[in-house]
C-alpha cells in the first residue's frame, strides 16, 4: 500500500513542486508591504488515507458566530456582531470561494466593540461541510508561538536571546553553531532551509507513516546560504532548532512548553500539535489537488517534518484570540513583545513575526502554507482588530485574503453620530 501511494504521488510531485516551494505564498497586492518570496514546509503527513474525488459544487453554510467567553480583553466583548457586517463578510467569503474554486475556509474576525464573527464557507471533504468547530494547519503561523516561548524562558532567565547554539546543541554539518537563538527567530542565520530538500521530501513521501526526528531531518541541511548575521534567509531549520534548544534548556519538551505557557492559560482546547499530540476535535480533510485529497489528517511524516516551525492545528477563532492576547500584554512582557516587534527593516521581519500595511493601516502578521492547507493571521495596530483565515487548499492565499481585508477596512460599520471623518490632513 506504501509503494502504492508513492508511486500515485509520484506521479503528480513534478506538478505539485512548483506550488511546494514557497512557505508563505505572496500577495499580489503591491500594498502587502510585508510579502516576500518565502520556502514553506512541505509537510505531508499520511499516516491516513488519500483518496481521489470528483467533487459537486460546495453550497455556502450559515454564519456560526461562537461564544466569545474565551476573549482575553473586555474590549472585545459585545453582546452581537452587527449583522450587516457579518453578513458582508460572509457574503465575500461565499464569493471568492466560488470565483477561485477553493474547496474550503474557516474565518474568524475579533473587534473592539464587536466582539467575534466567524464564518465557514466549502466542504471538507465530498458531503462534509467545513464547520467551526473543524481544527486546520496553521502551518508557519507556529512560529510565533515557538518565538513567545523564548521571550517567556529568557524572562524566567532560563536562556538569552543572545546564546549561541553551541550553549545548547551539539554540533552538526552545515549548521553554524555560532549563531544566536535570536538570529534563528528573525532568519538571520543563514542556515539552510531543509524544507527546500529534494531528497528529504521525496523520501517522506515513500513512507508516510515515518516519524521524522530532528537528527534525521537535520542531516538533510546544505551549507550555509550566509554567515550569522550577515543576511536574511527565511528557513524553516531555524524554528526545528529553536525547539531543540527548548527541549535542551527546560528538560521537556517544546509541546510542553507551549502548553504550559500559551494553550493552558488562554484556554485553548481547540489547539493540538500534529503528529506529536491527539486530534482533540475534528479536523478539515487536505486538499493537495482539485482531485486528490488526504482525509483524517493530521500526517505522521508531514507533521513530524514541521515540527517546530509548523505543526499546530488550531481554528480561526482560537487564532485570532491568541493574537489579541499577546499584543494585549496577557502572555509575555513588555520588554518581550517589543522584542517580538521589533522589525528588521529590509525584511519587514521580527521574531516569527512580520510587519505590513494595506490601506495605510499597519498590520503585524503571518502565514503559512502546507500542501494542503494555508493560513493568515493579521493584527491591526491601530485598531485592535484581528483577522484569521484558514483554508483546506493547496491553493495561493493571494485571492482570498484581500477581499476580506477591504470588507474590514471599507464596511466597518458606522455609528448613529458617526460624522463619516475618515482622515484628519491637519493639524
Amino acid at each position: 500500500m506504501k509503494k502504492l501511494i508513492f508511486l500515485i504521488v509520484l506521479t503528480i510531485y513534478s506538478g505539485l513542486t512548483a506550488v511546494a516551494q514557497i512557505m508563505d505564498p505572496t500577495f499580489d497586492s503591491s500594498d502587502f508591504t510585508s510579502q516576500k518570496k518565502q520556502k514553506f514546509l512541505f509537510d505531508t503527513r499520511i499516516t491516513n488515507r488519500i483518496i481521489s474525488s470528483h467533487l459537486k459544487p460546495a453550497t455556502s453554510i450559515i454564519n456560526d458566530r461562537s461564544n466569545i467567553a474565551g476573549i482575553h480583553d473586555e474590549l472585545y466583548r459585545s453582546p452581537t456582531f452587527d449583522p450587516t457586517w457579518a453578513n458582508r463578510f460572509q457574503t465575500v467569503l461565499d464569493s471568492v470561494r466560488v470565483t477561485t474554486g477553493m474547496k474550503g475556509a474557516s474565518l474568524a474576525v475579533l473587534v473592539p466593540g464587536q466582539g467575534l464573527f466567524t464564518g465557514v464557507t466549502g466542504i471538507s471533504y465530498t458531503g462534509i461541510p467545513i464547520t467551526t468547530a473543524m481544527r486546520f494547519d496553521i502551518a508557519s503561523s507556529t512560529k510565533l508561538f515557538i518565538a513567545a516561548a523564548m521571550t517567556k524562558l529568557q524572562e524566567q532567565g532560563v536562556l538569552s536571546l543572545e546564546d549561541h547554539l553551541y550553549q545548547w546543541l551539539p554540533t552538526y554539518p552545515n549548521v553554524d553553531s555560532t549563531a544566536m537563538i535570536r538570529q534563528l527567530l528573525s532568519h538571520q542565520s543563514g542556515i539552510f532551509d531543509y524544507a527546500s530538500s529534494n531528497p528529504l521530501l521525496l523520501l517522506m513521501w515513500s513512507d508516510t507513516s515515518h516519524f521524522w526526528t530532528p537528527q534525521e531531518i537535520l542531516a538533510f541541511v546544505e551549507p550555509q546560504d550566509f554567515a550569522p548575521g550577515h543576511g536574511y534567509s527565511y528557513s524553516n531549520t531555524n524554528y526545528l532548532l529553536a525547539g531543540m534548544i527548548i527541549d535542551a534548556a527546560t528538560g521537556v519538551n517544546w509541546i510542553q512548553k507551549l502548553h504550559d505557557f500559551i494553550f493552558d492559560p488562554l484556554m485553548m482546547d481547540s489547539t493540538f500539535v500534529g503528529a506529536f499530540e491527539p486530534r482533540n476535535g475534528p479536523v478539515a480533510a487536505e486538499w493537495i489537488t482539485n482531485s486528490l485529497v488526504i482525509l483524517n489528517p493530521p500526517m505522521t511524516g508531514e507533521c513530524s517534518l514541521a515540527n517546530a516551525s509548523g505543526a499546530i492545528f488550531s481554528t480561526p477563532q482560537e487564532m485570532a484570540e491568541w493574537y489579541n492576547a499577546l499584543f494585549s500584554g496577557a502572555v509575555v512582557s513588555g520588554s518581550s513583545l517589543q522584542q517580538i516587534t521589533d522589525f528588521e527593516p529590509t525584511s519587514l521581519n521580527g521574531l516569527g513575526l512580520e510587519e505590513g500595511i494595506y490601506k495605510n493601516h499597519v498590520s503585524y502578521n503571518h502565514g503559512g502554507a502546507m500542501l494542503g492547507y494555508r493560513s493568515k493571521i493579521w493584527y491591526d495596530v491601530q485598531t485592535l482588530a484581528v483577522m484569521c483565515l484558514l483554508i483546506n487548499d493547496g491553493t495561493s492565499m493571494t485571492p482570498y485574503f484581500p477581499p476580506l481585508l477591504d470588507v474590514l477596512y471599507d464596511d466597518f460599520p458606522k455609528k448613529q453620530n458617526d460624522a463619516g471623518i475618515s482622515k484628519i490632513l491637519s493639524p
